[in-house]
C-alpha cells in the first residue's frame, strides 16, 4: 500500500493512507514528553482542520520507550480532550511489546475522560486495526 507522507511533528512522521486513515510512526526509540504530545496534537488539529472533519488515527506506538512525568500529567488532565478531542474521530494504537501496550492502555483510560470520549483501541496487527477503524 502506498502511503503519502504529509508531515512530521517531533519524532513522529504522519502519512495519509488511501482509505483516509492517518498513519503515524516514529522511526527511533523515543521518550514521549509533554512537548512531543503537544506538537502531535497541534499537527492532528492542523490535519483535521484542513479536512474539515475529525480524523481516524492509526498510531504505531512500537517505538515508544516511556512517558516522562510531564507527559503523564498532561494526559491525565482534561487538556487533550478539551483542546483536541473534537479533531479526532477514533484512535487505533499499534503495539508490539508489553511496555508499549502498558502505555497504550494508559492512553485508552485517559481518552475516556472529558467531553469528547473518542474511541481508542489497542492492536498488535495493522489489518485488525484498520478493519476496526473502517467500521466506525
Amino acid at each position: 500500500m502506498q502511503l503519502e507522507k504529509i508531515g512530521v511533528a517531533g519524532p513522529t512522521h504522519y502519512f495519509q493512507r488511501p482509505d483516509g486513515i492517518i498513519y503515524t510512526e516514529s522511526f527511533e526509540s523515543t521518550v514521549v514528553t509533554k512537548e512531543v504530545f503537544i506538537a502531535n496534537f497541534e499537527f492532528i488539529k492542523k490535519i483535521a482542520s484542513e479536512k474539515k472533519e475529525p480524523i481516524k488515527l492509526l498510531i504505531n506506538f512500537t517505538q515508544a520507550n516511556k512517558l516522562d512525568k510531564e507527559a503523564k500529567a498532561l494526559i491525565k488532565s482534561s487538556y487533550p480532550n478539551d483542546n483536541y478531542g473534537q479533531y479526532i474521530e477514533a484512535v487505533a494504537l499499534l503495539t508490539n511489546s508489553r511496555l508499549s501496550t502498558l502505555i497504550g492502555n494508559f492512553m485508552v483510560g485517559i481518552s475516556k475522560k472529558g467531553p469528547n470520549k473518542y474511541p481508542v483501541k489497542i492492536f498488535m496487527a495493522v489489518p485488525k486495526a484498520v478493519k476496526w477503524l473502517d467500521q466506525l
